[in-house]
């Protein structure tokens, strides 16, 4: 070996074995400041189940006691128990209501968690802010209400939702326009939900709800609010459902003849009765079926031509609907059933099933 070639290997050899001495330290550095840190979050989650047990057992004994308690009776709380008192009132409603919801919104104004909750509500994360639009939805002051109307204009879908939700759950039918002009302006998607949500607002949003229907919004609102009124069942919604019965979107024009079924006004019946020609089988299927609940015999005739549709769906519905005419379908079907065909086919099925007898 060359005295040249040595003097260069043994300062890279002493490089490399400082380096790795340095990354060794490092190492163990980084483990102990790992294991630290998963100690010191074991002993804060500890802390904080402590915490929670504690706060709940006071709300409990709160929700018991036979008189109110003001500001100076309660245990003082620091903003780090905010939190696992929005999880514990979250936790609590969710089964209780009456005088106890009410009182453990009290609790939660005296121990000054609204304005957490009010700022939570409008930035953060989605779950967070749903949470606080949740919980807002107990409360009865107009702030918190204010909050909850910005909120219904929201972009994110499922944080709309929760301050709908939240807005049915306060009853604050007195601003329904503005909360359905905000959904006509939206991209909700989820029908079943939204439908949930608009039905509780009940008989006085019934022309806000028309008109959000015939509105240019999306056809899952549209189909939501038309599936709203079918729910409350206020007559008055009638004449909107019927200029529904002949809309272009498949979905609504199907929920707006379930919902005059649901109704039962006989201003629907004729309406209902040519939608059995319908192209959809869909729309044919919920129109026999609302007839079902109609009653009117002056359909009996349309209801008998639709067992021979192409549909087997629909001519099972058309079965089903003139059995529930009572003795009169009965004595209907039996006739019908005598007949060749698809349509005394169904008849006799429908006999079979519902009678027990052809």
């Amino acid at each position: 070996m060359s005295p040249l070639a040595t003097g260069f290997e043994i300062p890279f050899l002493r490089a490399v074995w400082i380096g790795t001495a340095v990354l060794c330290v490092a190492s163990i550095a980084i483990m102990a400041v790992l294991i630290a840190r998963r100690a010191a979050a074991s002993a804060e989650a500890v802390q904080r189940d402590a915490r929670r047990q504690s706060l709940s057992r006071f709300i409990l004994a709160a929700l018991k006691s036979p008189v109110a308690l003001d500001a100076a009776a309660l245990p003082p709380v620091t903003q780090a128990d905010f939190p696992i008192l929005v999880s514990l009132a979250l936790d609590m409603l969710r089964s209780l209501r009456g005088t106890d919801a009410v009182r453990i919104c009290s609790l939660l104004k005296l121990w000054g968690v609204e304005p957490y909750l009010l700022a939570m509500a409008v930035r953060g994360r989605p779950g967070k802010r749903i949470r606080a639009v949740t919980l807002l939805g107990f409360l009865d002051d107009d702030t918190s209400l204010q909050v909850l109307l910005a909120t219904a204009r929201d972009r994110e879908m499922y944080v709309q939702i929760s301050a709908l939700r939240a807005l049915a759950q306060r009853g604050a039918s007195g601003h329904i326009d503005t909360i359905t002009d905000s959904l006509a302006q939206s991209g909700q998607t989820n029908t079943l939900l939204l439908h949930d949500i608009l039905q509780r607002f009940g008989a006085t949003a019934v022309p806000a709800l028309s008109r959000l229907a015939q509105s240019p919004a999306s056809a899952e609102v549209r189909t939501a609010a038309v599936m709203a009124l079918g729910s409350i069942g206020a007559t008055d919604a009638v004449p909107a459902l019927i200029t529904l019965s002949e809309d272009a979107v498949t979905d609504v024009r199907a929920q707006a003849l379930a919902a005059l079924g649901k109704i039962a006004d006989p201003r629907g019946a004729s309406v209902i009765a040519r939608r059995l020609s319908d192209l959809d089988a869909s729309v044919r299927v919920q129109a026999a079926q609302a007839l079902g609940e109609l009653h009117a015999l002056s359909t009996l005739p349309a209801l008998a031509g639709s067992l021979n549709d192409s549909d087997w769906w629909v001519r099972f519905r058309a079965a089903q609907a003139i059995h529930r005419f009572g003795d009169k379908g009965v004595a209907a079907l039996k006739a019908l059933s005598r007949q060749p065909g698809a349509g005394g086919e169904i008849a006799s099925q429908a006999l079979l099933e519902f009678t027990g007898a052809r």
